[in-house]
Parts: C-alpha cells; structure tokens; sequence
C-alpha cells in the first residue's frame, strides 16, 4: 500500500470514530500524531496530507497546531455540505454557527491578515470601501512607520479586488518606489509614464512605463512623498483625466484604467501638494507593534518562528519570557525589526543543535543584553502590564506545517556566504565559456559588492561584534580574529572588520555544510591566484589552521576563497581606485547614467557632469578639474563623455592638475557600469581599464549566448 493511502485510511477510519462533540473537543489529527502512529516522518505525512487536501478527500483545519480530518465524516457529523473548492476552515465556530460566513468572508484575503478582526478592523473596512466604491474604486493613500506592513496591505487590497471579481485574475499589480530616482525628476517621470526616442541624451528608443504596465490593475508608488512637486503635479493630471503622454511626447494622449495606491512614512500634509493629497480621498493608516494587542503581537510572532521552522525543518519551542522579551524590543522597527531578532535568535538556537533531531530551543540566554534586559524593566508606555503578561503562554511549540498567509512579500536572503558565490557563479560563467582570468576578475568584484551590501545593515548597529555573535558561534568569531592578526602581520597592512564578519560567516556557514555532507571536495573549479602572490600564501597557511583548528578536512577552493578576501578587504585608507567622471551635455544625462551606476555597484568613486548646452568651454573644463580633484584617489581618473570635443580636455586637465586623466568619448549606461566594475577590481589601473575599455568592451549583449 502506499504511503498516502496509509495516511487516508488512518484519518478515514478514525474519523469515523468522532461525533459531533469529540470534533469540537480534538478537530481531528496532527502530522505529528498520524506519524508517530504510522511510523512515517512527520514531513512526509505533511506532503501527503496537502495532496489529500487538493484532491478534497480530507479537510484541513486551522488550529495549533494544525489538524486533518475527512471531509465526508464532517458532513455528516455536523450536518452541512461543504463547497467544492474548500480545502480549510478557518474557524470552527463559525462553521457552526453561520456556515454561510464561514466558506464566504473567510476566504477574503483579508482575513489572512493578522489582527484582521482586531487592530486592523477599521482598515480593512476602509480598504474594501476603496476598493468597492464605483466605477473603478478609489485612489488610496497608506500611511504607517517602517516595518508595519504597508506593502503587504497594498497588495492585500490587490488581492481582494480579485477576490470580488472588481480585477481581472491577470490584472497587473505594480510597485514603484518613489525614492530611487527622486533626484532626477526626468528619469523619474520617463519610468512613470515612459518616453519617446531621441527625449533625452540615451534615449535611442520609445519606452513604456509603469503606468502603461499597470493599465487595467493597481499602481502602489512606495515612497510617495519622495515625488517632487512637478511629477506629483503631472500624476494628478493623470489622476484627474486618466490621460497621460510620454515624456518628449507632444499632441498625443494616452490613456490608462489604473487605481493609484500610495504609501509613506511621513505626514502627507507636510510632505504632498494639497491640490495632490485632496484627490486620494481614501487615508488608510497601518498601527505601529506598539498600538496592537497582545493577542495580535504574540500571533505574530507565532507566525514569524513558524516561517523560521519551515526554513530550517525543526520544530520550534520559545518560552515565555522569550515572548516577552521580544515583544518589549520591538519599537521603531515594527513587524520587521520583530522579524530581525527572531531569525537572529532562531540562527543561533539551530547552531546548537543542528547534529541533532532536537528542537530549536528558544530562551533568553539566546538574546543580547539589549533584548534580555526588556523584560526587567517596564518601557515609559508600559507596554506589556501584569494582566497581559498572564495571556502570553508558558510555552510555543511550532511544528514546520507551514499554514497559507499573507504576511510577508519579501524573498528570504542568507547571509553573506563566499563560498556560495564562489562555487554557483563559477559554473555559471564556466559554462558561458568564460576564462578562468575573467571569472577571476569577475568574482572579486562580486564579493566586494556583496560584502558592501552586508556591511551597510550592520553599518548604524553600536555593537557590531554582539549582532555577529547573535548567529555566529563565538569560537568562529576569536579565531577569525586571530586570523587577522595573522594575516596583517604576513601582508603588512591593516584589514578592516568587513574581514571579521565575511570570514566568520563564511566559516560558520562552511562547516554546516561540511557537517551536512555538501560540500565538493573534487571541483572543477580553477581560480588560483598566481604563486607568488602574497595573499595566496597566507590563505594557504590559514587554510592549514582552520583544518587542525577544528580537525576537519577543508576542500582546496577555500584557498582561492579566503585569496579572494585578503584581495578584496583591506583598510579603506588603502583602498586606492581609479576614479570616474561622466561628462554629457543635457539637464540630466549624466547624472542619470551615474545613478544607475551607484546603485547597482554602491561605489563614491564616479561623479557626474551635466553640461547646459550654453555653458562656455572654459566652464565645462573649470567644473570637471574640480570633480577630477574630488575623485581622485591617486591612482587616475577616467573621462567618460558624450561628444568628441570633451575628449580632448583629459590632456588639459593633465597639464592643469598632474592628475592621470584618459577620456573616452560616446559614453553609455552600459560602458559606465562596466568602467565602474573594471575600478572595482583591486590593484587595477588606469591604463589597463582604459585598454580594455577601448579594446575589449563591446557591450553586455556580446556576452549572452541564443541558441536558436
């Protein structure tokens, strides 16, 4: 027999066993259970039940934990007809008492939400108002602190407008974060609305924008009191007439069906133009952690360490105190600073027992002091008095089921791990034909890149040590750190504590995997660095180390590993790179271009120059001296221009200055990112960036290979 009729006979035949009273007192049978009495792992009884729930031949009910039941034994017992499509209840009471309800409202999206009958009543009520208002809904405004879930509401209400047939199933939902483009009004304006050929300097052909994307569906501008006063003034036109036109489009009228959602963390009133917040009838604001119940914080956090449990397949168990404490920590960050310090105390309670089919066992002892001591003192609010204290449970057990909700909308990022982008991208470019030296180069400034990116989150935290130490082990930390001291001393300069924080979460991440079986010990993979290289050789003695350290074999790759740290950490005193100027005539064109370029690589070292077409030579060369002085690290400065005669300052500005300059002419965004990422690259020069951009570059569309 196989396994899923295992399953079914065991819930059949003992389903079969309940009346209507021992239901309402047990609701059926766990995974847990149905395993331990079938002998079959709890995961897999899983799987088998949502197959059995699809095929509608039992019923999920919601619960902690959750239980299973057939569904044609709670027809009869209860004496209903459940529909077609149901394959959960969410209330059993209400199954009961108001069956209508119960297979009706309950399936809203809304009731998803946490706090859907409590803390986010009102808005919810608002939001259906909204979005049911005739003909086409009305335009709404979110506000709310960071973290509250003003996205996720946003999309909610995207949701629903399904759910009530108001959009289409393949109605487009469309997110624009207002901030990104912010100081370029132009570029901001051609992403909203598009643009025609030839509108602005770089723009070789017509584009459509989000709001064409969005026609037919809702458009959420995140960040909305991020739009200056001229674009707001254009999208309440649009707003207003349902017409718009295309940047550098004259005498032609599009039009569009959208319904605008916007959302922000600051007062509308001081922020957005009156004539502009009096067409968003609709203000919805999202309560802060604080502001919601008990009963709803602690069903958050229930839902966050249930996330946590299906990532890392183990039950999890949280104590009272632990509840408490992360309730009194949360303030401004809200839901996601919640999240942040539940997933740090889950990172390290599974390092405890990751050998082990124990528990992830959640107490105090795995919280900072700044979390801890929350729960000694009462905060100014008092926000957890005696009488709520007694709601919060001795204890929470989540078992990694994994229940259907729309709490999060972001995508689960781990942490900084070289190895993984060693090992993935490699045999990504391998198989593009890539050169051993190309994915070399290639790879350096990938770490530089993701290690800037981890760096940044942990750049405003006082204690950076304590938030390592939150989900590495401290053995890995003070090893790491004799590692340093190591390293320093062999390569005769300073690394800065990027190397601490890559290297221990490098470590720590390698030796699970290690544990696990799943690392190579027989790659393909080549990127050795030159013999002599001094950065190789260190890497080889601390390769060394770590395998009698911790008495384990350590594949090879770790040696080009940890070469391409010391390569790529270094004090930034001594980080010396060759630096950028754009130069473009137009408003905005070159500013553009640097934008982009920033934002994609996160570097300082490229500046812009926007040159008004009736700025004088002597002008254009005075500005860009004074941003070939700025961005000079020592090490030279690359020209990059539109027009033939800027080519020829580079030797002017040589004479002005005794500062290296090279230009290149017929700039684009694709030669900016690529010059940025060639100076990225540590010990690279100018000359052989200029060679290879003249020589070798011909654009990112050479390197994608069609197979027809």
């Amino acid at each position: 027999m196989k396994r899923i009729d295992k399953i079914y006979n065991y819930i059949l035949k003992n389903s079969k066993n309940f009346n209507k009273d021992k239901f309402l007192d047990q609701k059926g049978f766990s995974a847990q259970e149905i395993g331990e009495k079938l002998d079959i792992l709890r995961n897999n009884v899983s799987k088998e039940l949502n197959i059995l729930c699809r095929e509608k031949k039992i019923i999920k009910i919601k619960n902690r934990p959750v239980m299973y039941f057939d569904r044609s034994c709670l027809e009869n017992i209860l004496s209903i007809k459940l529909p077609e499509d149901l394959e959960e209840i969410l209330d059993v009471n209400i199954l009961l008492s108001s069956p209508s309800n119960a297979f009706t409202e309950n399936k809203s999206p809304f009731n998803y939400l946490i706090g859907a009958n409590t803390s986010l009543k009102n808005q919810i009520e608002q939001a259906k108002a909204a979005l049911m208002y005739p003909p086409n809904g009305l335009h709404t405004l979110i506000i709310g602190g960071t973290g509250v879930g003003k996205s996720l509401f946003a999309n909610i209400m995207y949701e629903y407008s399904k759910y009530i047939k108001r959009l289409s199933k393949d109605a487009p939902f469309v997110v624009f974060n207002c901030a990104d483009y912010a100081n370029n009004p132009q570029l901001l304006l051609s992403y909203i609305f598009g643009h025609i050929k030839g509108s602005f300097i770089g723009a070789a052909k017509e584009t459509d924008g989000i709001v064409s994307r969005a026609d037919g569906g809702i458009l959420l501008l995140d960040e909305i009191h991020r739009l200056p006063h001229e674009a707001q003034e254009i999208v309440f036109h649009f707003m207003d007439t349902g017409t718009y036109n295309k940047l550098g489009e004259t005498g032609s009228t599009r039009r569009a069906s959208i319904l605008l959602i916007g959302s922000t963390t600051e007062d509308p009133n001081s922020t957005l133009l009156n004539t502009f917040i009096r067409k968003i009838p609709i203000t919805i604001t999202i309560p802060s952690f604080d502001e919601r119940p008990i009963d709803d914080q602690i069903e958050l956090i229930h839902y966050l360490l249930s996330n946590e449990a299906q990532r890392v397949n183990k039950t999890i168990k949280i104590s009272a105190e632990s509840i408490e404490a992360l309730i009194r920590s949360t303030s401004y960050g809200n839901v996601g600073q919640l999240k942040l310090n539940i997933q740090l105390a889950c990172g390290k309670g599974f390092l405890n027992c990751i050998n082990t089919d124990e528990c992830i066992d959640i107490n105090l002892n795995l919280f900072p002091s700044n979390i801890k001591n929350k729960i000694l003192t009462f905060s100014a609010k008092g926000k957890v008095n005696v009488t709520e204290c007694d709601t919060i449970p001795n204890t929470i057990t989540i078992q990694p089921d994994g229940d259907k909700t729309f709490l999060e909308t972001d995508d689960y990022k781990p942490h900084f791990n070289i190895y993984n982008i060693v090992e993935d991208k490699t045999s990504a470019l391998h198989e593009e034909g890539m050169s051993d030296d190309y994915i070399k180069d290639f790879i350096t400034t990938d770490i530089n890149i993701h290690l800037k990116q981890f760096y940044a989150r942990l750049k405003n935290d006082t204690n950076r040590r304590e938030v390592l130490l939150k989900i590495v082990n401290k053995d890995i930390v003070e090893f790491v750190e004799e590692i340093k001291a190591l390293a320093e001393s062999r390569l005769n300069r300073k690394l800065n504590e990027r190397f601490i924080y890559a290297v221990s979460l490098h470590f720590s991440a390698l030796f699970n995997r290690i544990k696990k079986r799943k690392v190579s010990f027989s790659s393909h993979i080549e990127l050795q660095l030159s013999v002599n290289n001094k950065e190789y050789d260190v890497a080889t003695e601390i390769h060394q180390l770590t395998q009698k350290r911790y008495n384990m074999t350590i594949p090879a790759i770790e040696v080009d590993s940890l070469s391409l740290l010391l390569a790529s950490i270094q004090e930034s005193s001594h980080q010396e790179r060759v630096g950028i100027v754009v130069a473009s005539h137009g408003s905005s064109a070159a500013t553009s271009m640097v934008a982009v370029a920033r934002k994609l690589f996160d570097v300082d070292n490229i500046l812009a120059v926007d040159i008004p077409l009736e700025m004088t030579p002597s002008d254009i060369l005075q500005t860009v001296i004074e941003k070939v002085k700025i961005v000079d690290e020592g090490k030279g400065v690359l020209l990059l221009v539109d027009m033939g005669s800027l080519n020829n300052l580079s030797d002017v500005i040589n004479e002005h200055t005794n500062i290296n300059t090279k230009s290149l002419d017929m700039v684009s965004t694709q030669l900016v990112l690529e010059a940025v990422r060639a100076c990225s690259l540590y010990n690279t020069n100018l000359n052989t960036v200029y060679s290879y951009l003249i020589n070798g570059f011909r654009g990112y569309a050479n390197n994608i290979i069609t197979e027809y």
